[in-house]
C-alpha cells in the first residue's frame, strides 16, 4: 500500500529499509528492549561466544576496518562459551572475515575486556587516521641541482 494511502486510513507511511516494522494494524512496534546483561552473541566459523555490548561492537568496527584497509589482525578476547565458561577466544578478522552479532537477553556478567577494547579502539583510530609524513625543514630541503647542467 502506498505511503498516501496508508496515512489516509490513519496507519503510518511504513518504508521496509528505514522504518520500524508496523504491526498487523499499521501501528508501529516499540523498540526491542535493550539486552538484560548487555551481552550480544558473536558467531565466528560455526561457533557462538557472548561478549559485551561494546567488546561486541568494537569488533565488528575493527573487523570492518581491517577489511577496508585489505590488511588483517588476531586478537584475544575474553568471551562466555555455551557451556557458560568464561573463555579467552582469539579471533582472526579483516577482509572476508564472517562475524556475526545478535542481541541477547543473558544475565551473565560480561568478562573484563578492557585491554582488548582498548587495543581496538586504537587500531581503528590509526586505520581512520594513518600516520603521514612529516614537513622538511629548510636544511633538510633538497637543493635544486638542476642549474649547474648546461641548457
Amino acid at each position: 500500500m502506498r505511503s498516501a494511502a496508508r496515512l489516509a486510513r490513519g496507519l503510518h507511511p511504513f518504508h521496509p529499509l528505514t522504518d520500524p516494522a508496523p504491526d498487523v494494524k499499521g501501528r508501529l512496534e516499540t523498540a526491542p528492549p535493550p539486552t538484560v546483561g548487555r551481552m550480544k552473541h558473536i558467531t565466528y566459523a560455526e561457533k557462538s561466544l557472548l561478549l559485551g555490548d561494546a567488546t561486541a561492537d568494537l569488533l565488528l568496527e575493527y573487523a570492518a576496518a581491517l577489511g577496508s584497509d585489505g590488511t588483517s589482525d588476531s586478537i584475544s578476547i575474553r568471551a562466555i562459551s555455551s557451556d557458560g565458561d568464561e573463555v579467552d577466544a582469539t579471533f582472526l578478522i579483516g577482509e572476508g572475515a564472517p562475524l556475526m552479532s545478535e542481541t541477547t537477553t543473558s544475565t551473565l556478567p560480561e568478562p573484563d575486556n578492557t585491554a582488548a577494547e582498548e587495543h581496538m579502539r586504537e587500531r581503528i583510530g590509526r586505520l581512520a587516521r594513518p600516520p603521514h609524513g612529516g614537513s622538511l625543514d629548510d636544511d633538510e630541503m633538497l637543493r635544486d641541482d638542476y642549474d649547474e647542467f648546461p641548457g
